[in-house]
């Protein structure tokens, strides 16, 4: 082949991703172009041979192309199947295609193992922990303060919580360690457990997993499930009787809280309710009582602490039935409740005792005492969705406070006693009568057995201690108070706690309590037997509780209440911090904020959820990641994950085995154990949605901007039409990812390892150290996929409570660009191959007419990552852009941060700026150029300011870019003559279409409506003829320049001018005064 037959590269791309990605073939390409140079290949021999090759091909000054190899008429004549065959060559003939990862990982373990040796590096490591912290704002200062911040462990320790806590949020780690014999908790209902049986299995299943299926009732898709047909309900039997939904809601309560009992049964028959609500309705309403009363009994069970238990059971038992007392908006900002909801669910029931009475009845008195309309809600829908939703985030923060207190209580079994390694992130600690700490500690206190023991940490504990060891160093025996105190204080070691000095130094940490009946109930709360008795307050008959199994006070009581946990005050506030984003957090916000939060939310589920092409970009992305990141190459996965998708919304789920492949899993035990895992729950849904309250309001017309918030909110039903596609076409993604890694962890379990929750990294065929953690390795397999899930579709409720109130704020979709850019730059380090494949197919775009000189690029097309295709047609490119389409393409936007922040500004924000300074900061321009000026939109003529704004309304803005058979006017370029031509819109009545970007064609513009995919044309002679006028005005400025400092006599920068000067001439600089890098 003739060197001059192949394409010349250029000396830069123009686009600093796609130069980064160019480098990943250099050394391929030195051994390509090197062994071209002798003649191998069908080309000709040159003098300099293998070594001045090589050397081109690693400066990137000559490449090899497998379309080099075809003939030019199949290439002009086939050029799609020219692409294809030479994207394959030059994947198959690249060595980073076979040892990309292993290389980096090779590398990976020689820096560590160089890290290791170098003087210094062990105390380099531990001053990690040691630097400063301190409190501000909210926030912290110094490394952990702002680790913190963003959600980031700095620690080893802070690791640990941190791994307990995503377990928790997605479902919890599910693990089935043999039990104690004679061990087990009665279960409190035997109508709905079983009649009394032991739930050994159930205990441990809950505190190691949270299991949410089984004991939150519904996981909360199927809560929104059950929610929705309730609604339904209501709204067709209003329809059918004429009366209002109120009544209806009404006739449900007195339903559930008057005409059935703690059996279940109904007490009350009565022609209203049958009139009322209908067969169907009373058979809705038993069957939300049963939920109640499940939900209730696995609440005392377990010893949840939830704000509305208290001593509901024996309130709310009896001869009546319950339905929740679940505290407005307005109740609870009246009552100050919800200020830290870490530990509790927001209920007013447990800490102002609102417990007699019915909703209504209660209603009515606190409406007379405190003023309030409505105290608890009585819309069925808003109480009992939110008062489950409170019952599965109680789950959730209850068993990730077991995590790191080390301590599933008696109920169930201790850490130690199953083997577990203690994590020793803190511990119950009190005081005495002489105000010196006691430590609830686990250890051997010489009974033969480990369990859980108050230890006062005195100065004579460690004097005597100190005896016990220096006696010992000699030969000689302690005596017994000596040899106690030695064994309390390795006991004390064992449990993290170095010294009394180092303990004094832990704070209490906020919102982690022990659980109900651990010194907060009192023993006359329950009696030996159940047996009825006369409530004194309501004069009603209860049956009181028998006992549970976990209400054990022991002897020194005073000092059990009065523990509290502590830790190190830097971890304690992140496990703080870990607890309020489980709830949610938002605390108590004003009204500015909250219509604030309507408005941009609102605006974000419009400019998103209804446009075709977001859903299709989303979709192109996910793939991306699913490949570059998670690794999936195999397409079938995500057709069996549509056929997963499709049986479980109707309910068809199979249990045969083999499904996609995977030995023992069936569609059912996959499905479970995503739901369990977190699997599902990506951007539509833990992102842009609301929380639950919020949303089971806004669907019921109580929430954000009431009507107003309804029709151009999220809750408008094109919005919520368009999130239901968008959650369906998300989940599809991260299901596929999930089927193939639970496929290939399944087929070769010793390349994927399980994270405990001190961090240590296990393989999944080592069965025996998953063993010592309590986990089933199978478990641990569906723990790994669904974390792989995560890392490349991301986990986008993983932000703090300081990133969800301000940075989200600040920035609408700050949580997509910060789960992102990480991502992409660990796995373009870690899997160079994957990445490189998007600079080997660029290459075959711009095969035939080569790459531009990025001189003759604009900043602005350089700035998203342009692709060319085709050759140059009288001065004309084709190009296409992958920003905003590809993942990877957001490293583009690192080397200029004002504008990645720009970009990623709140609307509201910077409009509110933009207009006030009258400056476009995207367009880099004046938004009223002169006075009386018009801008046209969808065919009116608008003030500049208002034209401005409305471009911040995406829908609009895209009809207005669709402008669907030209009636809104049109503006085109004649492509001979470049002569341009408006017409006005309307049929000629409206406004000429003047203000915006020349339309391109009418099937053109449908295609980038609805895949947002866009080919654009540039002048490369235009932009070469901009580039040496620029020049000619540079050389202008710089002959000026020097006359005025010779003038002035600077020397120096005299020197320094002719020298740029000279530079020009000569054409070695072309960017003087550094435009293209502003």
């Amino acid at each position: 082949m003739r060197q001059e037959d192949r394409p010349q590269p250029s000396g830069g791309t123009g686009s600093a991703i796609l130069d980064t990605l160019s480098l990943l073939e250099r050394p391929a390409q030195a051994l390509k172009v090197g062994i071209r140079e002798t003649g191998i290949g069908g080309y000709d021999p040159t003098p300099e041979g293998f070594l001045a090759g090589f050397g081109k091909g690693w400066r990137g000054e000559d490449t090899v192309r497998t379309q080099e190899f075809m003939s030019k008429h199949f290439r002009t004549e086939h050029p799609w199947l020219a692409g294809i065959g030479g994207f394959v060559g030059d994947v198959l003939t690249d060595p980073l295609t076979y040892v990309g990862a292993g290389a980096v990982k090779l590398m990976g373990k020689g820096l560590t193992s160089a890290y290791g040796v170098l003087p210094g590096s062990t105390a380099l490591t531990s001053a990690v922990s040691k630097l400063p912290y301190t409190e501000t704002a909210g926030i912290g200062r110094g490394i952990r303060g702002l680790g913190r911040a963003f959600n980031v462990p700095i620690t080893a320790e802070e690791k640990a919580a941190k791994q307990a806590a995503d377990i928790a949020r997605a479902g919890g780690a599910t693990s089935k360690p043999k039990p104690p014999p004679q061990f087990g908790m009665r279960v409190t209902d035997p109508r709905l457990e079983g009649h009394g049986q032991f739930i050994t299995n159930e205990a441990i299943r809950l505190n190691r997993m949270g299991a949410f299926r089984e004991h939150s009732l519904f996981t909360p898709r199927e809560l929104k499930k059950e929610l929705k047909l309730l609604e339904k309900f209501f709204k067709k039997r209003a329809k059918e009787t004429g009366l209002d939904k109120s009544a209806l809601h009404t006739s449900f309560r007195d339903f559930m809280e008057k005409a059935i009992d703690e059996n279940l049964e109904q007490i009350v028959v009565s022609d209203v309710f049958m009139g009322v609500l209908g067969q169907t309705g009373i058979n809705l309403a038993k069957k939300w009582a049963t939920y109640m009363h499940r939900a209730k009994s696995i609440e005392n069970d377990f010893a949840l602490r939830i704000p509305e238990f208290g001593r509901q059971m024996e309130i709310f038992g009896g001869p009546t039935g319950y339905f929740p007392k679940v505290a407005t908006k307005e109740a609870k900002q009246y009552h100050q409740v919800g200020k830290e909801d870490i530990g509790g669910v927001g209920s007013l029931g447990y800490q102002q005792r609102f417990t007699h009475g019915t909703v209504h009845e209660s209603n009515v008195e606190y409406k007379n005492l405190f003023g309030i309309e409505q105290t608890f809600y009585e819309n069925p829908v808003v109480a009992l969705g939110i008062r489950l939703d409170d019952h599965h985030k109680a789950i959730q923060k209850q068993w990730f406070v077991d995590q790191i207190t080390d301590k599933h209580f008696a109920s169930t079994w201790l850490r130690g006693q199953a083997g577990i390694p203690l994590l020793n992130l803190g511990r119950y600690v009190g005081k005495d009568k002489h105000n010196n700490p006691v430590v609830e500690a686990f250890g051997d206190f010489g009974t033969g057995a480990s369990s859980w023991r108050s230890v006062h940490v005195t100065d004579n504990l460690y004097t005597n201690a100190y005896k016990a060891e220096v006696k010992l160093k000699e030969g000689k025996v302690p005596n017994p108070i000596e040899a106690e105190a030695l064994r309390d204080k390795k006991i004390l070691e064992h449990n993290g706690i170095s010294s009394r000095e180092a303990l004094m130094k832990w704070r209490p940490v906020t919102g982690v309590r022990r659980r109900m009946g651990e010194g907060k109930v009192r023993p006359e709360d329950f009696e030996p037997a159940p047996g009825p008795k006369t409530d004194p307050r309501t004069g009603r008959f209860t049956s009181k509780l028998k006992r549970p199994s976990w209400f054990e006070p022991e002897p020194a009581a005073e000092d059990i209440y009065r523990m509290s946990f502590h830790a190190p005050e830097d971890l304690g506030k992140a496990i703080s911090n870990h607890l309020n984003i489980m709830g949610n957090h938002k605390g108590q916000i004003d009204d500015f904020l909250k219509f604030y939060d309507a408005v941009q939310n609102g605006w974000k589920g419009w400019s998103l959820a209804v446009r075709p092409a977001y859903h299709i970009r989303n979709v192109v992305g996910n793939m991306f990641n699913a490949y570059t990141i998670a690794g999936v190459t195999n397409p079938a996965h995500f057709i069996n994950a549509f056929k997963l998708q499709r049986a479980g919304s109707k309910g068809e789920l199979t249990t045969t085995t083999g499904f996609n492949g995977i030995r023992g899993e069936s569609m059912e035990s996959i499905a479970q154990s995503g739901q369990r895992n977190g699997v599902v729950g990506g951007q539509y849904t833990d992102d842009i949605r609301r929380t639950e309250e919020e949303r089971i309001l806004a669907r019921v017309g109580k929430g954000g901007l009431e009507r107003t918030g309804r029709m151009f909110g999220q809750d408008n039903p094109m919005v919520a039409l368009g999130f239901t596609a968008g959650e369906a076409l998300e989940a599809n993604a991260r299901w596929g990812v999930y089927l193939a890694k639970l496929k290939s962890i399944r087929s070769n379990p010793s390349r994927h390892t399980w994270e405990a929750p001190d961090g240590t990294k296990i393989k999944l065929s080592d069965k025996g150290a998953l063993a010592k953690w309590g986990i089933d390795p199978k478990e641990a397999g569906y723990q790994v996929a669904a974390r792989d899930v995560k890392e490349a579709l991301f986990d986008y409720g993983d932000i703090s409570v300081f990133e969800r109130n301000s940075m989200k704020r600040l920035m609408p979709f700050y949580t997509w660009t910060r789960k992102n850019i990480p991502a992409q730059i660990k796995h373009l380090v870690l899997n160079p191959q994957r990445a490189e494949k998007l600079h080997l197919a660029r290459e075959q775009f711009e095969f035939a007419g080569g790459r531009p000189e990025f001189r003759d690029i604009a900043p602005f097309w350089g700035n998203r990552v342009p692709i060319f295709f085709g050759q140059e047609t009288q001065g004309v490119r084709g190009l296409f852009t992958l920003l905003n389409t590809i993942p990877l393409a957001d490293l583009e936007r690192l080397h200029k941060p004002a504008e990645l922040l720009g970009d990623l500004a709140s609307p509201i924000l910077k409009q509110s700026l933009e207009q006030l300074t009258n400056y476009d900061f995207f367009r880099k321009r004046a938004i009223r150029e002169y006075k009386g000026e018009k801008k046209d939109f969808m065919g009116v003529a608008l003030p500049p300011w208002a034209w401005h704004l409305v471009q911040v309304l995406v829908p609009i803005a895209e009809i207005n870019r669709v402008n669907p058979g030209g009636l809104f006017g049109e503006q085109t370029v004649d492509p001979t003559t470049g002569m341009q031509t408006v017409t006005p819109g309307f049929g000629g009545i409206a406004a000429s279409r003047e203000s915006g970007p020349v339309d391109i064609g009418a099937a053109a513009r449908m295609v980038r409506f609805f895949t947002g995919g866009r080919a654009y044309d540039i002048n490369i002679e235009q932009q070469r003829a901009f580039r040496a006028l620029t020049i000619m005005k540079d050389l202008r400025k710089l002959q000026s320049m020097l006359k005025w400092a010779a003038a002035k006599g600077e020397e120096r920068k005299v020197k320094e001018i002719y020298d740029l000067l000279e530079a020009v001439l000569n054409q070695e600089e072309e960017d003087p005064f550094l435009r293209r890098k502003r």
